[in-house]
């Protein structure tokens, strides 16, 4: 997601938890008040919004502040970490008004999740593209569900079929295609790989 994002000029970045993921950005906010400065502060074109993760009433807060702005303003990209950590601080219903009545606002949402099984299908479904990368078991079904029943063979077959280490199944809906590709991470590229 951090790499696809650096092509979007206008980022709010939703940091669930501490990794070493390094965003591109103008601003990193950890309270309220410093977002709130950032929302206004023109210059702000990429923003971070990284509560620290002891206080989840704070990071509820902050997170539930960020997508409404992007909803009120428009044209974010708005790079939601972890869906089931939103999803279990109880902000489902601000994230699906993100997924349904932003596109006219030119609002992209770009969601993570590790476990497509435990969180919402609406994200999934109203999704115009879906990234995965190898998964198994019910997550795979789960995605399989949402976009076509064909990921269910390709998914879990990305490292058999010799495409390697950050290989992914790229789904794409108008289409209905399934692109492989595989990010090269030394080289900083995309590496098409066929489709399926």
């Amino acid at each position: 997601m951090e790499w696809l994002g650096r092509a979007r000029r206008y980022a709010l970045i939703l940091r669930t938890k501490p990794d070493d993921t390094v965003y591109q950005v103008d601003r990193r906010v950890t309270t309220m008040r410093q977002l709130n400065e950032a929302l206004k502060d023109t210059r702000a074109n990429r923003i971070e919004v990284a509560p620290t993760r002891l206080d989840m009433e704070l990071q509820q807060a902050m997170m539930a502040r960020a997508i409404d702005a992007a909803w009120r303003q428009g044209g974010w990209t708005v790079d939601l970490d972890e869906l089931l950590f939103l999803h279990r601080l109880g902000l489902m219903p601000v994230y699906e008004r993100l997924f349904t009545q932003t596109r006219s606002l030119k609002v992209t949402a770009m969601c993570g999740m590790q476990r497509p099984v435990q969180v919402s299908r609406f994200a999934l479904s109203q999704s115009r593209h879906v990234i995965s990368f190898l998964q198994e078991g019910r997550d795979v079904a789960t995605i399989a569900e949402a976009t076509t029943p064909r990921m269910k063979d390709v998914i879990p077959n990305l490292t058999i079929d010799g495409y390697g280490e950050y290989s992914f199944a790229w789904f794409e809906r108008r289409s209905r295609k399934i692109y492989i590709a595989r990010l090269d991470v030394e080289n900083d590229r995309l590496e098409e790989l066929g489709t399926a």
